[in-house]
């Protein structure tokens, strides 16, 4: 099973461990900051109270958005590294912001191609009467999704500049090649996902029976912290997965 395997390569090593730490401390730190802003915007105080200033919310805000383009790049600072046959997970180092900044151009680009197609397809349904067909065309969208990863997964193996990754049709030209090992990697992916996901369920429905209100909060934001760990670790593992069916089916896009 080749999720398992993945698994295995992100967790082997006493530095991977020491990472993985590291990481979790950041989503901890991310968790705090998200539900403080939140609870300040929109008076969601399930995670925990609003700031008490507002310079403390644009702190929690900046302070989320940083950690949020942080792991967008260290994503991509990992998919480079498996291409290079390095699967553990990478240092965790301000590099990873420079991996952002190679991939905004073509991830702005197909954000907005994907943002183009949701707008036409809601604007040409009226949701209250098409409601299934709604669901229907948004389906079809996310099912392209995997696709997409993996045109900006092959412009993270060397950052060069390829006007054909920025063009849509090359979707069309790898979904032959990589739909069947995308749909059978799936498969086995997402069960591993939901059992992941199942404690920070428990954590947090254990903490709804508490009376105590400070350690009711503490355990809620562990619970949110192991869903943004969980969720980023599949995702790790999903790269992983991607990354190898490029390199076995040999997908090359050339200029």
């Amino acid at each position: 099973m080749e999720a398992i395997q993945y698994l295995k390569n992100i967790y082997t090593g006493r530095e991977n461990i020491l990472r993985h730490i590291c990481l979790f401390s950041v989503f901890g730190i991310l968790a705090i900051a998200v539900t403080k802003s939140l609870a300040h915007s929109l008076g969601l105080t399930y995670f925990g109270y609003a700031p008490s200033s507002l310079f403390e919310t644009e702190i929690c805000i900046i302070l989320s958005i940083m950690i949020i383009l942080f792991m967008i790049g260290y994503g991509y600072n990992y998919s480079n590294s498996i291409f290079k046959e390095k699967n553990e997970l990478p240092d965790i180092t301000l590099k990873s912001y420079i991996y952002f900044i190679k991939m905004v151009p073509i991830i702005l680009i197909y954000t907005a191609y994907t943002l183009f197609l949701i707008f036409i397809g809601l604007s040409a349904f009226n949701l209250k009467q098409n409601t299934h067909m709604a669901i229907l065309y948004l389906t079809i969208i996310l099912f392209f999704m995997p696709f997409v990863q993996i045109i900006l997964l092959i412009y993270s193996k060397d950052f060069k500049q390829n006007l054909k990754l920025y063009n849509p049709a090359t979707i069309f030209k790898i979904l032959p090649k990589t739909i069947s090992p995308i749909i059978n990697f799936l498969i086995y992916l997402i069960p591993v996902f939901f059992i992941f996901i199942l404690v920070p369920y428990y954590i947090c429905e254990y903490s709804n029976n508490l009376v105590n209100f400070p350690l009711k909060l503490c355990l809620r934001i562990l619970s949110l912290t192991f869903w943004i760990y969980f969720i980023q670790i599949i995702y790790y593992v999903y790269l992983q997965g991607l990354v190898n069916i490029i390199k076995s089916k040999s997908l090359e896009i050339n200029e």
